[in-house]
């Protein structure tokens, strides 16, 4: 039980611990909460805004649709859910590129010069400026510019448009290199990629358009990063999103992206089925003629032999030979389909090294895991990787050098599904070619039997069959046309722009109240954290708990720090009485603090007269403001003091208390210069006479470059020894690491009481200094915590500590 209290008691000084820390460095916290604030306002005010837009689209699955494709069966089942493969062609470079055209993305409006000189700042995309002169928020003079295309990879430059009379222009670039002149002749750094119509006022010649030409490469991975989209869950709906730093351009760019993406993919599915539509229309085209033919045959037949009829048993022949053309046909269609892809990949593996070969999934299939998707992500991944490292980078750079080996990789593995697919294709290439094989051989044994007729009726049933047959193969080949382009037709139209991007009216971002927010809380614990590593690495005590923690030694008395009104009448008074805080009237907490320090002080020394040393670490600790202050608290006991000046170097006690700064005293005696030690009376230091007779002082005298070791002479112990009058004497020394006089001293007197200063006194100084007594057999009584509040010790009433001034 006792062992659980000892672990509680022990969190609960922790817990205090902490406080403390933070309390006493709450200004640091403040500061530094202060600074995150400020920054986050700061970065409110510069960050540009950021704009969002974007346009919701839907992707038509026909799940009815009839597919007989049997490559396509075998390719479903390593193949990607399409909705999230349409979502990845969204950010194809080739999609990209058609926006950055369109909208003129690599073209910036710097400024516009007008011709009596005035120069507007614009710093617009060619977009923004263009919606911003449609709303009329620019001067009647400033141009209208319809369009300005330089060519995508037109390098980053800056160009001027100089306006002339009939609305002529002349285009020149930084280097003054005429590009175009008159606004048609292209000069040979231009290509015919440029495209401008300006249309300016009669009143602009002379003015200017200045813009620039920004690199593609940034461009475009400036949009990529700018581009995404999201899938509606359980739904075949996904929205894509753009965001730009102007609201215009955001929507133009979605809603241009979405145009061309689904522009860009109609075409796509064009070219993978124009082999089939050509190789039927040129089948089409080869049985009408034949149909002509074979029509005109059987005419002229009929007519010459003037027979008409056959029997039936051979009418029932020729409609199972012209049923088995039509079959024939349909295997050579689906032949001709398969070589034609054959081909179609074969050549683009050549080019490319792979075939993306996702088209070739019908709607119906889908599997969330396809090892050929993932491989196209990583493809697409890796190659703007590459785009962004050439802006840094050249070709012969050892990642550049790393990121092309991982693009033909997987290029390597691309190839490796293809080659399978080829396989397949392969495979039912043959397995049609035999089916014709054997369609072949049975047209040939019924045709050996039409031909056994007789031979006008042979002839015959050979002319209808023939006419039949190219009937049938003529109207199988426009229904299987109109099949195919009703349903390329769906699938070219198959995704659907349900909502256009709108111009959005606020900003994403920066978000102001939640930076302000996150900045607070992050300067808070930010705060929390330097105000811990600042106090656990500050060399110097801060507060009482630092001595109670670092030493053991006793603390005799804690002197709260002056309020304001105090220091400012210690400073600048004339008055003697107004230096000393204990003889201020309603000053109670700094009395019963000197009050505290005569009662531990009168306890721990035994000897009469009562004789203590007061000295420091350093300097400006307050060591002969404590002496004076603590004679004059003891004297106003009625104990008769004497107070001692031994700070040769740098005496205070005599101008303190009205004395002449130099009156002889300690050092006249000590060299023999005066016979008796010259000891006065404070000049008008109070109306009460028993106080008057109740503290003497004995100043240090002239000053003198002697050695402190005077203090510890014969003559020094010979004055100590003739003080009985006295009740109390104490001696006002140097700092004890400054000079020797104290430890010198300390031979003759041997308690001594230490002042330290809070937030001045270095802890390795006060080990040192404690040391340094105990090693010259010096009585360490304790010390004395100068200018140091205590409001939350517990034990703040041991210390002489009150709340109270009364």
């Amino acid at each position: 039980m006792s062992e659980h209290k000892h672990k509680q008691n022990k969190t609960d000084i922790s817990l205090k611990e902490i406080l403390r820390v933070l309390s006493q460095r709450k200004f640091i916290i403040l500061a530094i909460i202060l600074l995150s604030i400020i920054a986050a306002f700061l970065f409110n005010i510069f960050k540009s805004p950021v704009y969002q837009s974007s346009v919701l689209l839907k992707k038509e699955i026909l799940s009815d649709q009839k597919d007989d494709d049997i490559i396509r069966t075998i390719l479903s089942g390593r193949t990607q859910d399409e909705l999230e493969t349409e979502m990845q062609l969204v950010t194809t470079r080739q999609v990209l590129d058609k926006v950055i055209d369109e909208l003129s993305l690599n073209i910036n409006i710097n400024k516009i010069v007008e011709a009596d000189g005035t120069v507007t700042v614009i710093d617009l995309p060619l977009a923004e400026y263009q919606h911003k002169y449609e709303l009329n928020d620019y001067p009647a003079t400033f141009p209208e510019i319809s369009s300005l295309c330089i060519g995508l990879y037109t390098k980053p430059a800056e160009f001027k448009i100089l306006g002339k009379s009939n609305n002529d222009i002349d285009i020149i670039n930084s280097y003054n290199e005429r590009v175009i002149n008159d606004g048609k002749t292209y000069s040979n750094i231009s290509s015919s990629e440029w495209k401008v119509n300006v249309s300016w006022k009669s009143n602009s010649l002379g003015s200017e358009i200045h813009f620039e030409s920004l690199d593609y490469n940034d461009v475009l991975d400036n949009l990529y990063q700018n581009v995404f989209t999201e899938k509606k869950i359980k739904t075949n709906i996904f929205e894509l999103f753009a965001r730009s730093n102007y609201p215009y351009t955001t929507t133009e760019i979605a809603n241009v992206l979405a145009e061309q993406y689904r522009q860009s993919r109609i075409d796509i599915q064009k070219d993978n089925i124009k082999y089939s539509f050509k190789f039927i229309d040129d089948r089409l085209k080869e049985v009408a003629h034949n149909l002509e033919n074979a029509e005109n045959d059987l005419s002229y037949f009929k007519s010459t032999e003037k027979i008409a009829q056959i029997d039936e048993q051979s009418k029932q022949l020729v409609t199972f030979l012209s049923n088995l053309e039509s079959e024939k046909l349909k295997t050579d269609l689906s032949l001709g389909e398969y070589k034609n892809k054959l081909r179609s990949i074969e050549k683009q593996m050549v080019d490319d090294g792979y075939v993306d070969q996702t088209y070739l999934t019908p709607e119906q299939y889908s599997s969330y895991d396809s090892p050929f998707m993932n491989l196209l992500k990583e493809l697409t991944n890796a190659e703007l990787k590459r785009i962004e490292l050439l802006q840094k980078r050249t070709e012969m750079q050892l990642d550049v050098i790393l990121i092309d080996e991982q693009i033909s990789r997987i290029k390597e593995e691309l190839s490796k599904y293809n080659n399978n697919t080829l396989t397949a294709f392969r495979i039912i290439s043959n397995s049609l070619k035999n089916k014709q094989e054997n369609i072949n051989s049975i047209i040939a044994k019924y045709s050996a039997d039409l031909e056994k007729l007789p031979e006008q009726e042979s002839k015959l049933a050979s002319l209808m069959r023939q006419k039949e047959a190219y009937e049938k193969m003529y109207t199988l080949l426009l229904q299987k046309r109109e099949e195919m382009r009703v349903a390329e037709l769906s699938k070219l139209q198959d995704i659907i722009i349900l909502d256009k991007a709108i111009e959005p009216i606020k900003p994403i971002a920066p978000n102001k109240k939640l930076n302000l927010l996150f900045a607070s809380l992050f300067g808070l614990l930010l705060g929390i954290v330097g105000a811990f590593v600042f106090h656990y690495n500050d060399k110097k005590v801060s507060d009482i708990y630092d001595i109670e923690r670092e030493f053991s030694f006793p603390i005799l008395s804690v002197i709260p720090p002056y309020e304001k009104d105090i220091a400012n009448t210690v400073a600048k008074t004339d008055t003697v009485r107004n230096r000393f805080v204990s003889m201020m009237d309603d000053k109670l907490r700094y009395k019963e603090a000197y009050r505290t320090l005569e009662s531990k002080l009168s306890a721990k020394i035994k000897d009469l007269p009562k004789k203590v040393m007061i000295t420091s670490c350093e300097e400006d600790a307050g060591k002969s403001t404590v002496s004076s202050n603590l004679a004059i608290t003891i004297a106003q006991s009625g104990k008769k003091v004497l107070l001692i000046d031994c700070d040769i170097k740098k005496p205070s006690i005599a101008e303190a208390f009205g004395l002449p700064k130099y009156s002889s005293g300690l050092i006249d005696y000590l060299t023999e210069k005066t016979e008796t030690p010259n000891i006065y009376k404070p000049i008008k230091l109070t109306t009460n006479s028993n106080l008057l007779m109740n503290i003497d002082i004995l100043p240090t005298g002239v000053f003198s470059n002697i050695s402190g070791e005077i203090l510890a002479s014969d003559r020094m112990k010979q004055l100590l020894s003739s003080l009985e009058y006295y009740d109390f004497v104490i001696l006002d020394t140097p700092p004890i690491t400054r000079l020797s006089d104290a430890l010198s001293l300390g031979r003759i007197v041997k308690d001594t009481v230490l002042v330290i200063r809070s937030g001045q006194t270095e802890k390795e100084s006060i080990s040192w200094a404690v040391n340094e007594l105990k090693t010259t057999d010096i009585n360490f009584l304790g010390v004395l915590v100068n200018d140091c509040e205590v409001k939350g010790s517990s034990l703040k009433y041991q210390y002489g500590y009150t709340n109270s001034n009364s």
